[in-house]
């Protein structure tokens, strides 16, 4: 075999070079926005996704300039509506903030947004991207709907409840990115399932800690697992056998998200780098032979920075 010329290794090293550059601007740009103060809107709406959805957080990062502002209120939008359930002191008040975000979509959507800065700068986006009012709507009203401490019935349920909460969300990223026709919105349907199904694999542990188990009652039933067993962190055969099934579940979807690629146009695939997050999750949890409770699962995956730069790089998800 001939040796490579000098040219082709120079260019090989300048490929490297300019990779590594890329790199370094993508960390820089978490360090920036980490140690900026709340100076604004769009500020406090990257930190909050920062704070309480990182791995979202990095995932934005890699989008368009154009996109990433708009893409952070969505993101921080879902986030007031998610985090209500867990901050509300009573149902009561619960209900009480579920209602003033239902009033906040309809002044937001007449150009009268309350003055919050998650509510004025997903008003700018719904300006600047006609963003669809019923996306956001979905996301509220599933939220409302599941604000009662109960277990999903069955995965049908809560591949339903994925549909109208993480399926919404990447809609929504569609539309900024001007993307969301027929065929890509199937896509974003499978990633957002997936991803709804490892948010719950990921929170077991988050949910067992306040006594709480979300986990679908079928699948309890079928493995002989009950909520008690779940609460005290137990780690037998049944219950990996029953996280087993439903990350299954989830990579089933993913296989087929990605199976239908093609049909993302390469500039709107980085509005799907959610899939890498599930995909890197689901991959941790196969080495922790499906243990939920591991704690390598509750700490970062230092390597996810680099796995979703690669994907954008390589304009897949």
């Amino acid at each position: 075999m001939a040796a490579p010329s000098v040219c082709t290794f120079s260019s090989s090293l300048v490929n490297l070079s300019t990779k590594y550059k890329d790199v370094c601007r993508f960390l820089n740009c978490k360090r920036r926005l980490s140690s900026e103060s709340h100076n604004n809107n769009a500020d406090y709406c990257a930190n909050l996704v920062r704070r309480y959805d990182y791995d979202n957080f990095l995932a934005c990062l890699l989008l368009p300039s154009s996109q990433r502002t708009a893409a952070f209120a969505v993101r921080a939008f879902n986030i007031e509506i998610s985090q209500i359930k867990d901050v509300a002191r009573n149902e009561l008040a619960a209900f009480g903030r579920i209602g003033f975000w239902k009033n906040a979509l309809d002044k937001i959507y007449q150009n009268n947004p309350p003055q919050s800065p998650v509510a004025l700068e997903l008003c700018k986006a719904i300006k600047k991207h006609k963003l669809s009012q019923c996306w956001l709507e979905n996301v509220i009203k599933s939220r409302e709907a599941n604000l009662a401490d109960r277990p999903f019935k069955s995965i049908q349920e809560l591949d339903d409840y994925s549909e109208n909460t993480a399926c919404s969300i990447q809609y929504l990223l569609l539309e900024v990115a001007g993307a969301c026709t027929d065929k890509v919105r199937m896509v974003a349907s499978l990633v957002g399932r997936c991803q709804g199904t490892v948010t719950l694999l990921r929170s077991v542990p988050y949910h067992a800690h306040k006594n709480k188990v979300y986990l679908p009652l079928d699948g309890l039933m079928k493995h002989d697992v009950s909520q008690q067993d779940i609460i005290r962190g137990k780690q037998n055969s049944n219950i990996k056998d029953m996280v087993k099934e439903i990350a299954t579940l989830a990579t089933s979807h993913l296989k087929e998200a990605r199976n239908l690629k093609k049909s993302v146009p390469g500039s709107a695939r980085s509005t799907l780098l959610t899939a890498t997050i599930c995909d890197c999750y689901l991959t941790r949890l196969t080495k922790e032979r499906h243990n939920v409770f591991s704690g390598k699962l509750q700490t970062r995956n230092n390597w996810l920075p680099i796995k979703l730069w690669q994907s954008k790089v390589l304009r897949t998800f």
